[in-house]
């Protein structure tokens, strides 16, 4: 689909033809969402399935429906946090937000070692309760309440400052992810994040289109929150966030990057609340990330605070790029004295578009 009939790969700046995909969504476009479920197109989709020895069934297109449910909430320094719930990860976002909450972050110059050690261990403990306890609402229990409470983050806050050490550690893995804030004149806000969580390769012929392949991010073991089951929605780092200054939207931040998402919507948060960055600034200073075992830094971090970190305990894997794609993307909005501004990560190829 996506090499030239010789076998070559495009060239930047060529068109890459797609007409089977046109065609479908024009077949979508026409008939709705019943044509991809029940129609003509959920019958060509299962024959090549089916031909080709899937475990997908007519049941698993007629039975599908859309979820909704209501956001998570937690605070942060007098703002509301608004984010995604389980089996997103907005619960996981907020945590760690509750937990810094316990240090007086703007005290340390931005990004030094003192300031990167509370972060990285933060990130740390929340992504331990994520690996404990996240998974889908509909088939396990998430002890959202707890996660969220301010006596949970309260202790690992004192954790923390008695040097406890995280141990765990895992690889985010790359992700076919977008993501959009928006802001309109009325005061409509939305974060919206998107996936196809990471392409198989598989295309059925006509379509255009290429097919799924997270169940790769379920726990392959048994008994776990995220272990994979029939009908279940597995784990996401997504979390999609709006935050409120009173009433009203102030910042509005996603990103697209699997479970680094969390980390990268996080430090948006922190540069805009706690150092009173742009939005540009926010997503663009050099990042890290943590999930129990060695801090993943960005190139731009100084070598000083890698040793810093280092004597701290840390160890530190420096990538070799200023500005790291696999740090996910974020996309910002912040809405302050009537106006808004727009910040584009530019590990990415996002931009921000203004239209009246």
């Amino acid at each position: 689909l996506y090499l030239k009939a010789d076998g070559s790969f495009y060239e930047v700046g060529e068109k890459i033809p797609n007409p089977d995909l046109a065609r479908t969504l024009e077949r979508i476009a026409r008939g709705g969402t019943a044509v991809f479920y029940q129609g003509d197109l959920a019958e060509e989709i299962l024959a090549d399935l089916t031909a080709n020895g899937s475990y997908i069934t007519p049941h698993d297109f007629t039975g599908y429906r859309v979820r909704t449910g209501e956001p998570v909430v937690g605070t942060y320094r007098g703002y509301t946090i608004l984010s995604n719930p389980p089996p997103g990860s907005g619960v996981i976002l907020i945590e760690m937000l509750h937990i810094l909450e316990h240090f007086p972050l703007s005290s340390y110059p931005h990004n030094a070692a003192p300031y990167l050690d509370l972060v990285a261990r933060a990130m740390a403990a929340a992504h331990t309760d994520r690996n404990r306890y996240l998974g889908d609402p509909e088939f396990v229990e998430v002890p959202v309440q707890k996660l969220l409470s301010p006596e949970h983050a309260g202790k690992w806050a004192e954790k923390i400052r008695s040097g406890y050490r995280f141990h765990q550690d895992t690889a985010s893995p790359p992700s076919c992810t977008t993501h959009l804030s928006v802001y309109d004149e009325a005061g409509n806000a939305v974060a919206l994040t998107h996936t196809l969580g990471t392409g198989s390769g598989v295309v059925t012929p006509g379509l255009g289109f290429v097919y799924n392949n997270s169940m790769k991010l379920c726990d392959p073991i048994p008994g776990r929150p995220n272990s994979m089951a029939p009908g279940k929605a597995r784990t996401t780092g997504m979390c999609p966030t709006i935050v409120l200054r009173g009433e009203e939207p102030f910042l509005i931040a996603g990103a697209p990057g699997g479970s680094v998402i969390i980390s990268a919507v996080l430090q948006t948060i922190l540069n805009v609340i706690d150092f009173g960055m742009s939005p540009v600034e926010a997503v663009s200073m050099p990042r890290i990330h943590c999930e129990g075992g060695p801090i993943h830094a960005e190139a731009r971090l100084p070598e000083a605070v890698c040793r810093d970190l280092q004597a701290l305990g840390h160890t530190v894997k420096q990538s070799p790029y200023s500005y790291d794609p696999t740090m996910a993307r974020a996309q910002a909005i912040l809405v302050e004295n009537g106006s808004w501004k727009g910040g584009s990560d530019p590990r990415g190829g996002g931009g921000v578009a203004e239209v009246w």
